[in-house]
């Protein structure tokens, strides 16, 4: 028994070795709407080819904009700029399965429509009334869009989120799409309050532009005894504004429990991401996305704070990944960069990389998402130079030294490799340390690597050093020779 519970801690403890999850296991991009043609197949193809040649292994396509759809939904119109020829959706993930590519669908979740004339077809939920899907302000004027623009602030009209007939539909486009598409997960974006922000409030939202319909108010009694109508104080002002946002917070919440109920009807993993603000502090301040109690609670499988700085507040990354990192967590959060802002004259190609560098060597994210397609694959000279500078970094940080046979792990199979050729010259797989001689020098760094894996150089799980696995490896085998003496 002994023996056995011995063992188990030995293949526990080089499993850790062996499973560590890596910086480079993902490698995500976001490609948005305005970045493939939705009616070619050619041209989606040529979006999830590109990406898989440079090494991207997550793709968030955009399949919503504004309670639309770049795919054949059951609960909402397409997209009035969509033929319909072809299925976008289903085309790009055709490609991706050939290639090894994970298509998440990128859904835009509080915006309900941007354009200078109103949605055309009737039964877009623009049009929805009896409850209306829209914020009524505290005037009783319904939200428009006027010039292309919110009567109320920015460019979307948004949705009324506290209503639950807004939740439920939501949550049937997720998982209309999550049963009926094999995609590798949910992707949520603008889930925040889309403004305006009230700086004599503390930068708060504007209380005038909460939901101040008598649906609203009567969820707002029932759920806190409290009257939204009343902001007489900043107090109850605030307290209205605490609601809403626990509102998108719950929205979240049913959407992860959507998801996870799709896996179970499916038989397949289903990831649920998020967008989120560059640091949650702010996030939970102006936009009422309090991203934190979601890391807390657990309530996303990847978190994507939208870190797009250029080079001209660079110096603010640190700070963010500090207040990102407050929360303890088991989600999984890859930082995402803004590589468009690396203009030539913004620090460029530089600049990426200097920010790339800067968050791993933090130590603190899983890995790396990248906005967008077009920063890193649009065929300028500055997307190609960004796109190869990208590519040499990965490559570059995350060598397998002593792995002669390229085949992930470094082990007896190299060793084997290195005494075929020893004391041979010339450009050999076995020459570790470049020097054109397969030397003692080479079996030093094999037998430093020995046991190492690809998944394992850059993990934030501890492991065992090469020679403490070589330790375990040999204690098992004196114990299991002492095991059979006494047998």
């Amino acid at each position: 028994m002994r023996i056995k519970l011995f063992l188990s801690a030995v293949v526990l403890l080089l499993g850790l070795a062996l499973d560590a999850h890596a910086f480079d296991d993902f490698r995500g991009m976001w490609i948005s709407r305005f970045e493939y043609n939705e009616d070619s197949v050619a041209d989606i193809t040529n979006r999830i080819n590109n990406a898989a040649d440079m090494g991207i292994t997550d793709v968030f396509w955009q399949v919503r904009a504004k309670a639309d759809a770049y795919y054949n939904s059951n609960f909402e119109p397409n997209a009035q700029d969509w033929q319909g020829v072809i299925d976008p959706l289903q085309t790009a993930i055709n490609v991706a399965n050939t290639r090894g590519v994970k298509i998440h669908a990128w859904l835009n979740s509080m915006p309900i429509w941007r354009d200078t004339s109103q949605p055309t077809d009737p039964n877009h939920i623009f049009f929805n009334s009896n409850p209306s899907f829209r914020v009524t302000d505290i005037n009783g004027n319904v939200e428009q869009l006027i010039g292309g623009s919110s009567s109320f602030s920015g460019s979307y009209a948004r949705i009324n989120h506290v209503l639950p007939e807004v939740q439920d539909h939501f949550n049937d486009v997720v998982q209309d799409i999550s049963e009926n598409y094999d995609v590798a997960g949910i992707h949520l974006d603008y889930i925040r309050w889309l403004g305006p922000g009230d700086s004599s409030d503390g930068f708060r939202p504007d209380w005038d532009y909460m939901p101040h319909d008598p649906y609203s108010y009567q969820l707002y009694q029932q759920a806190t005894g409290g009257n939204g109508a009343d902001g007489s104080t900043f107090a109850k002002r605030e307290a209205y504004r605490d609601w809403v946002q626990s509102r998108i917070t719950d929205l979240v919440e049913s959407v992860g429990q959507t998801v996870d109920a799709a896996e179970v009807t499916t038989g397949r993993e289903i990831k649920l991401s998020a967008a989120v603000w560059n640091n949650p502090t702010t996030a939970e301040r102006d936009y009422m996305q309090d991203y934190r109690d979601w890391l807390q609670r657990d309530l996303l499988d990847i978190a994507i704070p939208m870190v797009y700085l250029s080079q001209s507040n660079s110096n603010l990354l640190d700070g963010f990944l500090d207040d990102i990192f407050s929360a303890s967590t088991n989600t999984d959060v890859s930082i995402g960069l803004g590589t468009y802002l690396h203009t030539n004259s913004g620090g460029g190609v530089a600049e990426t990389i200097d920010q790339i560098q800067e968050v791993y060597d933090d130590g603190r994210a899983d890995s790396l998402t990248f906005f967008s397609y077009g920063s890193l694959l649009d065929g300028s000279s500055l997307s190609n130079a960004r796109r190869q500078a990208v590519e040499e970094w990965y490559e570059e940080t995350f060598v397998l030294q002593g792995d002669f046979n390229n085949d992930g792990i470094v082990d007896l199979a190299d060793y084997t490799i290195w005494r075929d050729t020893f004391l041979q010259f010339g450009d050999l797989p076995a020459d570790a340390d470049g020097n054109g001689f397969i030397g003692n020098a080479d079996y030093d760094i094999w037998e430093a690597n020995f046991g190492s894996t690809a998944s394992s150089l850059a993990t934030s799980t501890a492991v065992p050093e090469p020679s403490s696995a070589l330790l375990l490896v040999a204690l098992t085998t004196s114990l299991l020779s002492a095991n059979r003496r006494l047998a």
